[in-house]
């Protein structure tokens, strides 16, 4: 992205968020901008482009520190938290950004915005279980899709709050609350041993991303960050081992994958392997 282009994306966005997408004009952002209209249609071919444009400039954004976060040498659960405080602080940050996504009339009737809405929603429902299955060991399993959307429903119902009463709330204090009212729902899921009501598998998306360098990569980094004991190393090893032949042995790798079902920290090569051999 250029930086006449995310000149443009905030000047949209400042404009969409104050008089809203329908009543806001090309040449207002032009203006907003000090550059002509014909330079307006030099980057972005029209209004709606410049609407998609900004929605994939701020989660993109969101995404990326999501990673960064997910990437640091702590705890899963621990993780889990830090990515849950830190929707809450975007949501504060950038409330005019999702203002304008929420706005009655803001998002007009284009088939492209909507494919991304719906793309978007399924990659953070993975995320959302991702992390569960980190936090809570393989024994959540059944239960991730709706886990997901009762997790998601709180922190969204939060964030709600910051948005329409710009509510002064501790961040990594709400998130800590937040976790142990997931301790206490999982554990009721499990003691219970209630069938769940979404199917396993729900919401997964991107099937065909998943690919044997991605999951060596996320395996490589994993052994970076954690220590494991023998068993759980030569397991690693011995799909590593697998991934690197050009026709793996897919039920070798269940075999292994067995092995790290109740294993802590390694949630999410647990499920990016599960897709692997899903496909």
């Amino acid at each position: 992205m250029t930086e006449k282009e995310e000149k443009i994306i905030q000047a949209g966005l400042r404009l969409f968020a104050k008089n809203g997408f329908a009543s806001t004009t090309i040449q207002e952002i032009a203006n907003e901008c000090d550059i002509s209209k014909g330079a307006f249609y030099l980057h972005f071919k029209s209004k709606d482009a410049l609407l998609l444009a900004i929605i994939k400039y701020y989660i993109d954004r969101t995404t990326e520190n999501m990673k960064a976060i997910q990437q640091k040498n702590f705890q899963p659960k621990e993780i889990f938290k830090e990515q849950i405080a830190y929707q809450f602080k975007e949501s504060r940050e950038h409330r005019d950004f999702i203002l304008v996504m929420i706005s009655e009339h803001s998002i007009p009737e284009n088939s492209k915005i909507g494919e991304y809405f719906k793309d978007i929603g399924k990659k953070f429902h993975e995320a959302y279980q991702n992390a569960l299955l980190g936090a809570y060991g393989g024994a959540v399993q059944p239960y991730l899709p709706d886990l997901s959307i009762m997790v998601q429903g709180i922190v969204q119902a939060y964030q709600n709050l910051f948005i329409f009463y710009e509510l002064d709330i501790d961040f990594d204090q709400l998130a800590a609350f937040i976790i142990r009212r997931v301790d206490e729902m999982v554990g009721g899921l499990l003691q219970s041993g209630e069938e769940p009501i979404l199917a396993d598998g729900f919401f997964k998306c991107g099937q065909k991303d998943i690919d044997k360098q991605m999951i060596l990569e996320e395996i490589s980094e994993l052994k970076k960050r954690e220590a494991f004991s023998e068993d759980i190393m030569i397991t690693l090893d011995v799909i590593e081992e697998e991934l690197t032949k050009t026709a793996p042995r897919k039920p070798v790798i269940q075999g292994m994958l067995t092995n790290l079902e109740q294993q802590e920290n390694v949630g999410h090569v647990f499920q990016m392997l599960s897709r692997f051999l899903d496909r």
